[in-house]
């Protein structure tokens, strides 16, 4: 995806509001909480590792906006029935019961092959159907439903990903700077999540960028490999020269990482390489970007082509 599509570019700080005088004292940015959320392009992706591998390219604009009065987080877990051995014989048991049972009602009933036979060869199927349908139902006898249940083990199966839902409020702070205020921000964020055009051929794609997002000055939320899943603004008045002054603007992201206790306050566990160490980290820490060989990304599944497509447009760094 090429960078003139964006109107805030690598390494821009997207802050909003970045004023709020005079509702609010001159330290209200050091006393606020924020969310960071700051865009990465994939390069590649592999199923190398555990839940994956991702190629990290350059870094996107960085988008820092007033933490909501409320938002939400999500994790689901399966639990399933155990199948055990004596659950299925239960049941192939309760079968054979209810087959002999069915087996009996037609024997002493008043249907016979023959009359199936004739509904088939009829030129009235639909009255012969009919007609038998009702003798079978008036002289097939009922049969007890065995009185029999097999209780087996809840087991845990699979969790899902962590998904995270934020509402802000992005609001013009002048005429002059009404359409970069709120519909350029809604717009790169729309276009960080969505796939762009390759020039290699009509069915290759570029993934969208991923998202690093988190609460400060504390980490009190943090997903460092999170998917931006989706983008809902809702526009509203005034419309100055065209544009809206004002958007409810909901995120929702989605960790590409397993869930596991750890990411929940550490992050990612997935392996992310081809992109610098950000502060704090280390290249053994869960979700680090790493610098790769082309030894380690051939064992990730990456191509030749990829790694030196990299090295060309200087992503490698």
């Amino acid at each position: 995806m090429a960078n003139d599509l964006f109107v805030f570019k690598p390494g821009d700080i997207v802050r909003r509001p970045y004023k709020m005088m005079p509702w609010a004292s001159p330290k209200w940015k050091e006393n606020a909480t924020w969310f960071q959320m700051k865009a990465r392009k994939i390069t590649d992706q592999s199923t190398s590792g555990r839940g994956g591998t991702i190629g990290a390219g350059e870094e996107g604009a960085t988008f820092i906006f007033l933490a909501p009065k409320s938002f939400g987080e999500q994790i689901g877990h399966t639990w399933e029935e155990y199948e055990s051995m004596a659950s299925r014989l239960a049941n192939k048991v309760r079968d054979a019961a209810k087959l002999g049972a069915e087996l009996s009602a037609l024997k002493g009933s008043s249907i016979n092959v023959a009359d199936v036979g004739k509904a088939f060869t009829t030129t009235n199927f639909a009255q012969a159907a009919e007609s038998i349908t009702r003798k079978a139902y008036s002289s097939v006898a009922g049969s007890n439903i065995p009185k029999v249940k097999i209780d087996t083990p809840l087991y845990y199966a699979s969790s899902g990903r962590r998904e995270l839902a934020l509402e802000f409020d992005l609001i013009a702070e002048s005429r002059a700077t009404i359409k970069t205020d709120v519909l350029d921000v809604v717009q790169d964020l729309m276009r960080y999540s969505s796939p762009g055009i390759s020039q290699r051929s009509a069915i290759d794609f570029e993934f969208p960028y991923y998202f690093e997002v988190k609460t400060l000055p504390t980490e009190a939320i943090k997903y460092t490999t999170a998917a931006l899943v989706a983008v809902q603004p809702t526009y509203g008045e005034p419309w100055i020269n065209g544009y809206p002054s004002h958007c409810k603007l909901n995120l929702q992201f989605k960790d590409i990482s397993p869930l596991f206790r750890k990411t929940i306050t550490h992050g990612s566990i997935i392996n992310v390489i081809g992109g610098s160490i950000p502060p704090g980290q280390t290249t053994t820490n869960p979700g680090a970007y790493k610098q790769a060989t082309n030894s380690e990304k051939a064992k990730a599944g990456f191509d030749a082509d990829t790694i030196k497509n990299q090295r060309a447009t200087g992503n490698r760094r």
